[in-house]
């Protein structure tokens, strides 16, 4: 999904079902522009360990504060 111009968080309502889902590649998004783009996706998808091809689950991490 990265570079495919998905402007909102919508993309997130199908990929939340996919519990074999452990990477994705989000970035180069009108919305992955947001500061707290990583932490909100990493939120809203808890079965992934990779982001953009960084690791996220490390504890500092998911301790992140993501705005509303």
């Amino acid at each position: 999904l990265q570079s495919f111009q998905l402007e909102d968080w919508q993309v997130f309502d199908e990929l939340v079902d996919l519990p074999q889902l452990n990477l994705v590649y989000l970035e180069n998004n009108p919305f992955s522009e947001a500061q707290d783009y990583r932490a909100k996706a990493i939120r809203l998808l808890p079965q992934i360990t990779r982001l953009d091809a960084t690791h996220c689950r490390d504890p500092w991490i998911l301790k992140a504060p993501v705005p509303a």
